[in-house]
């Protein structure tokens, strides 16, 4: 069938062309499924070989080429090729032909009906020749390209291409760590890869850097790449070679504790790659650099503390065991390595904030539990005002360091500022990895800027006053960096406060110690009144604030009627260690009768139960030992109660020793040491009882003494007083001037009644002086048993009695020249009383320290006073 005729006939072009796409369509199917069988076919092949017989690289590297060329071969032929080729016309007429053979005779008979050189006898007419071609082109209409060109064996080639598949994924999914494997070791054959075996070794661990010189361990575990375990390999190899070209192996020891296969490759100086081998099975080759390790050769610490501490740069060599530093200061740390470093980190262990900062912070110590803020502080709360700043709360993670490094990375310097503290240590690395040594134990320990401490003494919460008393506030305040400010707050009753400040104050020294003197008749006080007292004190902090620490409040009750100032205090401290001392007195009278008892049961018979009850007994006389230390301690703080205090030690330390031993030599002995060591611990209890007795009355005495002193005290302050309102009102008459608006009538009636007042109170202190010399004997003795400095210290005092009672008497002598007189003379009775100090004093220091105190018989007669002077 020429294609002429094929054109001349409606339908076929169209049935062609479907047909010409279908059997293209076909040869790509077939030539895809044909490429993919055949190299899957391979694939498999090789990849069996090669687990059946471990191939090298270069029979690896042939069977990928043969793989690759089948396969190219087979795309070319069977699928590129028929993909490009086009069918003639006829091929296709003829395919259709053999399909249809009735189709053939009516094609035919329209194309010779179609001739042009056909005569219109031989054609037939018009109507026959339009019904023929009608019918055919419904017969080729009907006519499907699937009939003309089948598909049965692109299907077969189809299923075949799929089954190869399958059984490449089959493995893949079922033992994917093998397949993958062995699909590697085909595709790269010259990669460094394991074995395909079923047996694999786990290299635990797998170093990748060592230290020259240092130990390496190599350990290896057996596994099996199927769920069934195999039999385990009784020789495996650690083969080496190293980067000279040698190959050495190192037999490999089962170790049955950790089930994996261990060997140690000592003294390691050289670069290697290694790997493990046994049972057919090897690992692919680990590269083992070895270096020498990175370290410090020089460490310092620099700290810069805030220039307000005025703290010197510190600056500390090498950085090892515990290092103190201020907060806030600045840290700088140098370092210098033997080798370049690619990373260094600072790591902190137990890392240890510093406390949140507020400004005023600090503690109220209070004589009771009292957390009450000061008037105005409340009045500020009302109003609005901020009490203090917002707390600044240290960072809970340490600040990261601002490092520096030099150009050639051997040294490194690190800067922070001190936030907390803790044990630190340097993490870093060289360019292969290998870490740093640091034996060195390093610890950072901030510290904080402390708030001032502030004692107070000389006063008591609830303390009866007088309202022309003074009252002394002795105060000491104490800072680690300085003292800012030390005040006095006071006010009567509910009224507002007033600030009496220190003054001259040394700013910021670290102990500042001053003495207030408060005198009540400024503050024109009532009976019924109340004092409320308070110091404060604070550091010189910038950040946030200065810390500030306040002692008290002390509410003072005004009497007229009340005792001297300190002599309360005095009375109740005494008052309460004689009593511990007659009740531990009570009690030891009871352990000599046990001890009695005990020793009468032992003397009959010396039973278990007995020797329990000296053990008791034993441990009762130590308890009471410690406690008799204790108020031994106590009364050392009695300056006249030295020789009472030292005794009671010794007690305590008889108590805890030897009558103890004695106990328990008798709990522990036969019948007759034991009665004989509890009849001597029965006498050192009665002999240390009656010595607690004289003690407890020698310290009776002295309680009494250290009274009289106290009211001296009371006496010099108001002395001293009286001689400064004496002094101004002397200046006043001097000066004879009236206030503004006052007549001179007036002034001169003002200064007389206050030249009566001072008369009066230098009367009433005249005779008090009086009665308190008369105890002259009495005080020249407490001071030869109290200590040398207490002795000066009074001495001092009286001697500043006495010049301020010479000012009084010279301040009032033109109005009362007989009350100056006796001034004048108690003055001189007082400097008598201050000669006769010192010369004991002398005495003092002259003997020997072990020496007794002198009798009264032994005494100069300068130490004696002047009997008229006592009249």
């Amino acid at each position: 069938m020429s294609s002429a005729t094929l054109s001349q006939i409606p339908g076929l072009s169209r049935l062609l062309l479907q047909c010409r796409r279908l059997v293209r369509l076909q040869a790509v199917l077939r030539g895809s499924a044909e490429t993919i069988a055949t190299g899957s076919i391979t694939l498999l092949l090789a990849c069996l070989l090669d687990y059946l017989l471990l191939l090298p690289s270069t029979p690896r590297l042939l069977l990928l080429l043969v793989t690759i060329s089948t396969c190219v071969i087979v795309f070319i032929r069977r699928l590129l090729l028929p993909a490009i080729r086009t069918l003639p016309a006829e091929e296709l007429g003829a395919a259709v032909d053999l399909q249809f053979p009735d189709l053939q005779e009516a094609l035919a008979t329209l194309a010779s009906l179609s001739r042009p050189d056909i005569s219109p006898d031989e054609s037939g007419s018009d109507l026959m020749r339009q019904l023929l071609k009608q019918r055919t082109s419904q017969k080729l209409a009907q006519i499907r390209p699937g009939q003309v060109v089948p598909g049965q064996k692109t299907i077969r080639r189809l299923l075949q291409a799929t089954a190869c598949l399958l059984a490449i994924f089959l493995p893949l999914t079922l033992w994917p760590d093998s397949s993958q494997l062995l699909a590697r070791r085909l595709l790269t054959p010259f990669a460094n890869l394991a074995a395909p075996t079923n047996l694999w070794f786990e290299i635990t661990l797998p170093q990748q850097v060592a230290a020259v010189g240092s130990d390496v361990t190599f350990a290896a575990t057996p596994r099996w790449r199927t769920a069934t375990p195999g039999t385990r390999p009784q020789q495996v190899t650690l083969e080496l070679q190293t980067q000279d070209g040698r190959f050495e192996q190192i037999s490999m020891s089962w170790n049955e504790a950790e089930l994996q296969y261990t060997t140690v490759l000592s003294d390691a100086r050289q670069s290697l790659q290694y790997r493990v081998s046994g049972g057919g099975a090897f690992t692919e080759w680990h590269t083992l650099t070895v270096a020498e390790p990175p370290r410090i050769l020089a460490a310092t610490l620099t700290e810069t503390p805030p220039a307000w501490t005025r703290r010197p740069v510190q600056m500390v060599d090498g950085i090892t065991g515990e290092v103190f530093v201020f907060e806030d200061s600045l840290i700088r740390m140098q370092l210098q390595f033997n080798k370049p470093i690619a990373d260094l980190q600072l790591v902190w262990h137990n890392w240890q904030p510093l406390p949140a900062r507020t400004a005023g912070s600090g503690e109220e110590m209070t004589p009771g539990e009292n957390n009450q803020l000061l008037p105005e502080e409340l009045a500020a709360a009302a109003a609005g005002q901020p009490m203090a700043e917002t707390p600044q709360q240290a960072s809970a993670e340490p600040a990261v360091p601002k490092l520096q490094w030099s150009p050639d990375r051997l040294q490194a310097e690190l800067t922070f500022a001190v936030s907390g503290g803790g044990r630190f240590e340097f993490q870093a690395h060289d360019d292969v990895g290998l870490p740093i040594s640091e034996p060195a134990d390093r610890r950072l320990t901030a510290v904080p800027d402390k708030p001032p401490v502030l004692q107070a003494t000389g006063i008591r919460d609830g303390l009866e006053v007088r309202p022309d008393d003074v009252v002394p506030l002795n105060t000491i305040a104490t800072d680690d960096i300085g003292i800012g400010m030390l005040e006095l707050h006071f006010r009567r009753n509910q009224e507002a406060f007033r600030i009496q400040p220190a003054e001259p104050l040394e700013t910021g020294a670290e102990a500042v110690a001053f003495d207030f003197r408060l005198d009540l008749k400024t503050l024109a006080l009532q009976q019924g009144d109340t004092l409320e007292l308070r110091a404060r004190t604070a550091d010189e902090r910038p950040s946030p604030g200065p810390q500030t620490v306040w002692q008290g409040p002390w509410i003072l009750k005004v009497s007229d009627t009340a005792p001297p100032i300190g002599l309360q205090a005095l009375q109740q401290a005494d008052r309460e260690l004689l009593e511990a001392l007659r009740k531990l007195s009570q009690e030891l009278a009871l352990d000599v009768a046990k001890a009695a008892q005990l020793r009468a049961k032992a003397q009959q018979d010396l039973s278990q139960k007995t020797r329990d009850e000296v053990r008791g007994l034993s441990e009762k006389e130590q308890t009471q030992g410690n406690h008799l230390q204790d108020l031994a301690e106590q009364t050392a703080q009695h300056p006249l109660m030295q020789q009472p205090a030292d005794k009671l030690a010794a007690l305590a330390q008889q108590l805890r020793r030897e009558v103890a031993e004695h106990l328990n030599a008798a709990a522990a002995a036969e019948r007759d040491p034991a009665v004989q060591d509890l009849q001597q611990a029965e006498n050192r209890l009665q002999q240390i009882r009656n010595e607690l007795d004289q003690s407890a009355a020698q310290m009776e005495r002295a309680a009494k003494l250290e009274q009289d002193l106290a009211e001296l005290n009371r006496l010099a302050l108001d002395a001293e007083k009286l001689a400064d309102d004496s002094l101004q009102h002397q200046q006043q008459r001097q000066q004879g001037q009236p206030a503004a608006g006052q007549s001179p009538e007036d002034f001169q009636k003002q200064l007389t009644a206050e030249q009566q007042r001072l008369q009066g109170e230098q009367q009433q202190l005249d005779q008090q002086l009086q009665d308190l010399l008369k105890k002259q004997q009495e005080l020249l003795q407490a001071a030869r048993e109290a200590q040398l400095d207490q002795a000066a210290a009074l001495s001092k005092q009286l001697e500043q009695l006495a010049q301020r009672q010479q000012g009084v008497a010279t301040g009032v002598q033109e109005e009362a020249r007989d009350a100056g007189r006796d001034a004048e003379q108690l003055a001189g009775q007082l400097q008598q009383l201050q000669a006769d100090l010192q010369t004991v004093m002398q005495q003092l220091k002259q003997q020997p320290a072990d020496s007794p105190p002198p009798t009264d018989s032994q005494q100069p007669d300068t130490a004696r006073p002047d009997p008229a002077a006592l009249d």
